[in-house]
């Protein structure tokens, strides 16, 4: 998910006084205040991906298109409000741009939603390992950047790991698990790149970004929710239950809360700060796969262990590349 920008300087420490870091200008965080974003940040990620998993399996709710239209107006609901409160600066995109980030990332959100869906957490977080060496993979055929041997090294362990993983999931390996997973991975890819190209050449922090295209994101959740609505099985045909609203609007909440907490991270630390609790979160997403896994059916429903050992052979590959990479 993205966030607030990582290029905001610390604030001023020569004052009498505990140090204090620069959220944005005008912002200031206590060392306190800092330590609680780094706990906030993977945990709100974690709680999301969590309760949508037990969402879409444990209430059968599959409607990916209403669920991110819902994050998303959410998210630019509150990020306006943000900005408007001072958090950070407006700043207008070109439509062209918005519409065009907005669309690959409501469609790289919904593949990945339903990735989540139709995969086991295992298996969700091992695909999505993919991630970083098909964002390599473009960053090369789109704009010709080259990387080191280490880095390259680095991503075949993330390979490997992926593969070792694939072939002991039989779920996986079945349907359209696999085929889903790695096409939401490619869009991903896509979409981080394309962010990351426009972000350079229209001056904006990802904050300013997102705030500008959650709403085309959302309006294409929605578009998507509107195939979703209506014949037997669609929403407009389940019963609302309490439970059901309630456990809904939980997920807005981690939804707007892992992008806010992710984004103020960013600003008050580093980028590679939040990479490595980006990794404190796989391993803990990797943990929690399990014991869901021995929650839904005991020791016979555990994974194989080539399953097993895949997803931090993943997850070594992608601490290497952190480890490596520049730029």
């Amino acid at each position: 998910m993205m966030g607030l920008s990582g290029d905001e300087e610390e604030g001023d420490t020569s004052k009498p006084g505990p140090p204090r870091l620069a959220l944005a200008p005008g912002t200031l965080l206590a060392p306190w205040q800092v330590y609680a974003l780094i706990l906030a940040a993977p945990a709100a990620g974690i709680g999301l991906i969590l309760a949508n998993k037990m969402l879409m399996n444990e209430m059968n709710f599959r409607f990916s298109g209403l669920l991110v239209a819902l994050h998303f107006a959410s998210n630019a609901t509150v990020l306006t409000l943000l900005s408007w409160a001072g958090a950070f600066a407006h700043k207008a995109m070109p439509t062209y741009d918005r519409l065009l980030l907005g669309s690959m990332g409501a469609l790289s959100i919904v593949l990945g939603t339903t990735s989540l869906k139709i995969n086991s957490l295992g298996a969700f977080l091992a695909t999505n390992m993919l991630t970083t060496p098909s964002t390599v993979l473009l960053r090369f055929l789109w704009e010709g950047k080259r990387y080191d041997l280490p880095v390259l090294g680095a991503l075949s362990v993330v390979v490997a790991g992926v593969a070792l993983h694939t072939i002991n999931d039989k779920d996986l390996q079945a349907g359209w698990g696999l085929p889903v997973a790695f096409v939401s991975v490619i869009c991903n890819a896509a979409y981080q790149v394309l962010q990351k190209m426009r972000q350079d050449s229209l001056g904006v922090n990802s904050a300013q970004l997102l705030q500008q295209i959650s709403p085309v994101v959302a309006a294409g959740g929605a578009v998507v929710a509107a195939f979703e609505a209506t014949g037997e099985g669609g929403f407009l045909a389940i019963h609302w239950s309490p439970l059901l609203v309630s456990a809904l609007a939980l997920t807005a909440v981690m939804a707007v809360t892992s992008n806010v907490a992710a984004g103020a991270l960013i600003g008050v630390t580093s980028p590679v700060t939040f990479q490595v609790m980006g990794y404190v979160k796989a391993c803990l997403l990797f943990l929690a796969s399990l014991a869901w896994s021995y929650a839904m059916g005991g020791v016979e429903s555990m994974p194989a262990w080539g399953s097993v050992v895949g997803v931090p052979l993943s997850l070594l590959g992608a601490v290497l590349y952190g480890r490596w990479v520049r730029g």
